[in-house]
């Protein structure tokens, strides 16, 4: 995920991307994506594998989970999806077998009112 902090507008999609630095090919790969609002409950949104993923049956018209790079797509933001959304990714790569690296990222979403100026609309 290349920035830290992502600034949406209420209504919009938000991608939250991620970028795998590595051939998918050679690694297993296991993860979870979780979001904490701004009240501190944290609910898991999906876990996910290199052949599978489960969404959270409460968001998966909300969520995207993005196939094979574990980004995440949030489908029409509204204030409730403010927060922290962190993702955890365990990696074992086929040429060094019984060694799993831990990867983590956590990105803040703000949501703005939407612009009534703004072309897009």
């Amino acid at each position: 995920m290349p920035s830290l902090v992502h600034r949406g507008i209420e209504g919009r999609p938000l991608f939250l991307s991620v970028e795998m630095r590595f051939p998918m090919d050679n690694a297993e790969i296991q993860g979870t994506w979780f979001h904490t609002n701004l009240s501190g409950s944290r609910t898991l949104l999906v876990m996910f594998t290199k052949a599978s993923n489960i969404l959270n049956m409460t968001y998966r018209n909300r969520l995207r989970f993005k196939e094979p790079n574990a980004s995440l797509l949030i489908r029409k933001l509204n204030q409730g999806d403010e927060g922290n959304y962190h993702l955890s990714l365990n990696i074992e790569f086929h040429n060094k077998t019984g060694e799993v690296f831990k990867g983590e990222r956590t990105v803040h979403v703000t949501v703005d009112g939407e612009c009534l100026n703004d072309p897009q609309l």
